[in-house]
């Protein structure tokens, strides 16, 4: 009787380190590729497209012991085939779009790598159990009685004893109050100081067995009798506070009449509590953020261009042209003043200007950005790779739908964009922004 269950992974036939090595070496090849684009004929594009792909193709066959990940490169990378001749400017866009998509995957299939099993040692032929050989029967080492323990270690025990009892019985008063932290310290001390004088002194053993949580616990030696202790103490009953004593023939009436008016107090009118003040509305949006039914705003491309992923999860210009910029579409759940902050990394100064207008239904990308222009300075950060925050800007939005637009002011382009937060203006209760 055969049952099917799913396909296994396929396994590398080298290290993790040297696979991932080699496809990051093919990533670095179609980036070189793809920085030619505007630059090179196509013809010459198309052929060494075609070429790089035969070979990645073949890379991953030899990285991987089944044909799953090579097959899976090929479909999802086969490039547009034109059957009219469409325009110089367009057949540049479309193998600028099947070089993305190379890469995309060969950074997909890098993620996954931890996923797929390394070559491992084969069996041995000989799979025949081995039977263990008699040994022959030794004798148990003699017991060795335990030596009788010293008179100094008995006047050492007896000291420690006394002056313990001595200090609990001084201070019961101070142990009474203990709560908290305190009460779980000196539980532990107490309970520690008998245990290394035994074991240590005078080589005493004991044993507890028992069931805790469902568990069968046994310990043995200094541990079972600082356990012992510990529960002895831990369940002794609390100790209640003294009542006054009175002394016989003592009428005790005017002095409690005394005390009760004494401390007899006006009474107190109830102070009103403050109701909590709501959170300003906040949201914030990822560099290459994607819309969907929850999210309040996203990366749109009909306001975005010249604009490539980076693999520390943020957006840049895409080194082919300076007129890059990426628009946000913000839906804003009333008309106001919002406060935008933008985290970002730039080894240069990057410059942008900042443009907002309502998103315009069936809007196809159009300028629409004549108006509501802001410029400002995204100074140069102390690392290229890590995010800092931007000084913050406030913006006015409609009720809905709103674009913001983020443009290049200089020929250096866009920094690298991290994430934007957009928070309404108002009193600010909660975390910074992010």
């Amino acid at each position: 009787m055969s049952t099917n269950g799913p396909a296994p992974l396929p396994h590398l036939r080298t290290t993790r380190e040297n696979a991932a090595r080699k496809i990051a070496d093919a990533i670095r090849d179609y980036e070189q590729l793809r920085s030619t684009v505007r630059a090179r004929p196509i013809p010459e594009l198309q052929d060494d497209l075609d070429i790089q792909r035969r070979h990645t193709i073949e890379l991953l066959r030899s990285l991987f012991n089944q044909p799953t990940p090579a097959d899976e490169f090929d479909n999802e990378t086969v490039r547009s085939v034109f059957y009219t001749n469409p325009p110089e400017e367009e057949q540049r866009r479309d193998l600028d779009t099947d070089i993305r998509q190379c890469i995309t995957q060969l950074r997909s299939l890098t993620a996954r790598l931890d996923f797929y099993q390394p070559p491992t040692e084969q069996p041995s032929e000989n799979t025949t159990p081995r039977v263990p050989t008699a040994q022959p029967a030794t004798q148990p080492p003699p017991i060795t009685p335990e030596p009788a323990p010293s008179l100094p270690a008995i006047i050492i025990f007896l000291a420690v004893l006394l002056g313990t009892a001595g200090l609990i019985i001084w201070q019961r008063q101070e142990i009474a109050q203990l709560t908290g932290p305190a009460t779980a310290v000196f539980y532990l001390i107490i309970s520690l100081v008998p245990a290394i004088l035994l074991f240590g002194l005078f080589r005493a053993v004991a044993k507890a067995s028992g069931k805790l949580y469902g568990l069968t616990i046994e310990l043995g030696g200094p541990a079972a009798l600082f356990i012992i202790v510990l529960l002895i103490l831990t369940n002794l009953p609390a100790s209640k506070p003294e009542s006054p004593i009175t002394k016989p023939g003592t009428d005790t009436t005017d002095t409690t009449l005394t005390t009760t008016t004494s401390t007899r107090q006006p009474p107190t009118t109830p102070q009103p509590v403050p109701a909590p003040q709501p959170r300003p509305w906040r949201t914030v949006i990822t560099a290459h953020g994607v819309p969907d039914q929850n999210s309040n705003g996203w990366l749109d491309g009909r306001y975005t261009a010249y604009i490539m992923d980076k693999p520390n999860g943020a957006i840049t210009s895409d080194p082919v042209s300076t007129a890059s910029h990426a628009g946000y579409v913000v839906v804003a759940p009333h008309q106001g003043r919002y406060r935008i902050t933008i985290r970002y990394a730039a080894i240069t100064d990057r410059p942008v200007n900042v443009f907002t207008a309502p998103d315009v239904p069936h809007n196809n990308g159009e300028d629409i950005f004549g108006k509501s222009k802001t410029q400002l300075a995204f100074p140069t950060t102390a690392s290229p790779v890590i995010a800092e925050k931007a000084p913050g800007f406030e913006l006015d939005l409609q009720q809905g739908r709103n674009v913001i637009d983020l443009r290049s002011a200089s020929p250096a382009g866009l920094p690298d964009l991290f994430s934007l937060t957009i928070e309404a203006v108002a009193t600010r209760t909660g975390a910074d922004d992010l």
